[in-house]
């Protein structure tokens, strides 16, 4: 995609879907400014954010910099109003005389500068302003394109962060199977009066270790950072077949995949409010209003197993 002036100039991979003709950008257009505007669609959308909105902007020195100001901030303006949370990254040549009130301008839309060196001689006058400099690497220097007299500046996202969290099979029966084996602990041979606090103790915890590592043995589960706490295995593994129909063109297996994957994912809604929510509405309002709104708190409540010995670990999946 390349302006009407040849100043602004987008690449974008063949893998990428990319929008550039639609309404409201197609409005943002203005002969006077050197500005192209796309929206981004990548496979994957970053969490909390609709679209992905890239500015590229060329400001030449001869050009005038309050409308070229008044043009930005009405077209994000315009922006947020139409894609509510898009993720915006708007970079370019922004000349030295413009850049510092952008700086102070673009507050009030969250983005800020990322590039920190200069890309000009000793002057920076290349600038990546974005909302989520979070999700990618800080930048870096590179040299400059072709003829030009300016470093080209590289920023990459971020890679997918996972986790490996230890998990338990608490399914009715395992648990039913790990109160039958805690009933038939001849408990009175195993604890006596001559021990003390701390012994007694010890015995306890050794028990119920034996018995979850026999009858519920942990297991180690890997998560993306950005998962829901209550995604489970399974409803991560129809979602993957329920793509792979849909990229086939096989829309019937697809439809029955699509119904089990809403059964699925209500199912997983409802089993974690019962486990994790519901009891902190009486007991703890504050984080039942941050599980309830943002469904990706995490509990800081200790199992009573947990509290019996420091050895004693037994996390929720």
């Amino acid at each position: 995609m390349v302006s009407n002036f040849l100043g602004a100039i987008v690449w974008a991979g063949s893998m990428v879907e990319c929008v550039y003709t639609s309404g409201t950008l197609c409005n943002l257009r203005n002969d006077d400014h050197e500005v192209l505007w796309i929206d981004i669609k990548p496979r994957r959308l970053p969490r909390n954010f609709s679209n992905i909105i890239v500015g590229v902007v060329y400001h030449p020195p001869s050009a005038n910099d309050n409308t070229m100001i008044e043009y930005l901030l009405s077209s994000l303006e315009s922006l947020e109003s139409k894609f509510p949370n898009c993720a915006i990254i708007l970079a370019g040549d922004f000349n030295r005389t413009l850049l510092p009130f952008l700086e102070r301008a673009f507050r009030s839309f969250l983005l800020n500068p990322v590039v920190t060196f200069p890309t000009s001689g000793d002057r920076t006058l290349d600038q990546i302003f974005t909302n989520i400099s979070s999700l990618y690497t800080y930048p870096s220097r590179l040299p400059p394109f072709g003829l030009s007299d300016h470093h080209s500046v590289s920023i990459e996202a971020n890679k997918p962060q996972y986790k490996t969290i230890k998990a338990r099979d608490k399914r009715p029966s395992k648990r039913a199977s790990l109160e039958r084996f805690l009933l038939q602990v001849p408990w009175s041979e195993l604890l006596s009066a001559e021990q003390t606090c701390e012994q007694k103790l010890q015995t306890l915890t050794d028990v119920i270790n034996y018995g979850l590592n026999t009858i519920m043995p942990e297991h180690s589960i890997k998560v993306h950072e950005t998962d829901r706490p209550w995604i489970s295995v399974q409803l991560k593994h129809l979602i993957a077949r329920r793509q792979q129909a849909l990229a086939s063109g096989n829309r019937t297996f697809y439809k029955i995949l699509r119904n089990k994957v809403n059964r699925e994912r209500k199912r997983c809604r409802k089993t974690y409010y019962a486990s994790k929510i519901g009891d902190l509405h009486d007991s703890n309002s504050r984080d039942w209003w941050r599980e309830q709104i943002c469904g990706t708190a995490k509990t800081t409540r200790r199992e009573l197993t947990s509290m019996l010995h420091q050895d004693l670990i037994c996390e929720e999946p």
